[in-house]
């Protein structure tokens, strides 16, 4: 989708460590991106992980970054995948398809040389600069642009 243009934020607390973001991000692509970050879900329920994207007539969902769906336009069937975690092979070890085993790896081979690193120092700066907007936005109620916070 790009680079975030605009963000706008709304916090709920419920007690230390018991809070709520609804977040929209307004890409300068055009595009739009809705964020729902909470902690407010009991302890005994299972931790979970959403992620969906559209697009004019198709739509991808990923739940626990393990099991994908996908409706693709002109398509009759949706796609999925899940992975079968019962073959005992390193590709399908739970911490190789889900967690950070892959951006560890990447960031191992990266400083040993290999190739430049997926992930930037930039791009750790703007995601800083994005939690920034995010509390402005909060604590301001308003619409927060990016060039607002200093790089």
């Amino acid at each position: 989708m790009g680079d975030v243009d605009t963000v706008s934020a709304e916090r709920v607390s419920r007690g230390a460590g018991l809070d709520g973001y609804a977040i929209t991000l307004r890409f300068c692509s055009g595009a739009l991106g809705l964020l729902n970050i909470n902690c407010l879900e009991s302890s005994f329920t299972n931790w979970s992980e959403r992620l969906s994207i559209s697009g004019v007539g198709s739509s991808l969902h990923v739940e626990n970054w393990r099991r994908v769906i996908a409706f693709i336009a002109g398509e009759d069937e949706m796609r999925y995948w899940e992975p079968e975690d019962i073959q005992p092979t390193d590709a399908a070890n739970s911490l190789n398809l889900h967690g950070f085993v892959g951006e560890l790896r990447d960031f191992v081979t990266s400083v040993a040389g290999s190739h430049a690193p997926a992930s930037t120092l930039q791009d750790g700066i703007e995601s800083v600069r994005l939690q920034e907007a995010i509390e402005l936005s909060v604590h301001s109620g308003r619409r927060v642009a990016l060039k607002e916070i200093a790089p």
